[in-house]
C-alpha cells in the first residue's frame, strides 16, 4: 500500500500528478503533506497501515523527482528518481484503478518502492522500459507517463534524523 504526497506548498501540476497517480495506482492514496515534516509524514503513513511512502518533489512547480521510503515502526529511505512527468490529462488517457500493482520495470529502486513483483504470466500494471514508465490496465496504458533521468540508490541530501525539519 503507497501513501502519495508532496513536498511543501506544491504547485498545481505536482498536485494533479499525486491525483493521477491515486488513481492508477492500487491501494493507493494521496494526501496533502502541510506542515509535516518527513518523519511526521512516515509516522501517519505507518499508522494508517500504508508500507511505502512517494514524496513528490519539485522544481519550478513541475514534479521533479520522487523520493520512496518503506515505512515500519522506524522508516528508511529506498532512493529516489528524477522524473519528467506527462499527464494523463495531456496525453489524452484515461485514469483507471486496477486491483492490484504488478510491475515490470528495469529501475531496482522504483522496483523497491512499489515492493510489489509480478507472478509468472500475470500482466503487469506498472511498466517502464528504457527509463519510461507508464501504467497498464487491460493492455490499455492510462494514467501519466514518467520519464526516469536519473536514480539515486540512498538520497544524500535527505535527513534523517526525527528532530530536523525537512524540506523535501
Amino acid at each position: 500500500m503507497i501513501y502519495i504526497t508532496t513536498s511543501r506548498k506544491p504547485g498545481k501540476r505536482t498536485r494533479s500528478f499525486c491525483r493521477e497517480l491515486e488513481k492508477v495506482i492500487p491501494l493507493s492514496v494521496y494526501e496533502n503533506r502541510g506542515k509535516r515534516n518527513v518523519y511526521e509524514v512516515a509516522r501517519d503513513a505507518w499508522r494508517k497501515g500504508y508500507d511505502r511512502v512517494w514524496l513528490v518533489g519539485e522544481t519550478k512547480a513541475n514534479p521533479s523527482l520522487i523520493r520512496f521510503m518503506e515505512v515500519e515502526e522506524d522508516w528508511n529511505w529506498i532512493g529516489q528518481v528524477y522524473i519528467r512527468v506527462s499527464l494523463a490529462r495531456e496525453l489524452g488517457r484515461t485514469l483507471q484503478r486496477g486491483d492490484t500493482l504488478l510491475v515490470d520495470v528495469e529501475t531496482e529502486v522504483l522496483r523497491e518502492a512499489v515492493g510489489y513483483y509480478p507472478p509468472e504470466g500475470e500482466e503487469e500494471v506498472l511498466r517502464e522500459k528504457r527509463g519510461v514508465a507508464e501504467f497498464v490496465l487491460g493492455g490499455e496504458v492510462v494514467g501519466p507517463q514518467i520519464r526516469i533521468t536519473g536514480v539515486d540508490r540512498v538520497p544524500e541530501k535527505v535527513k534523517i534524523h526525527e528532530s530536523e525539519d525537512e524540506e523535501a
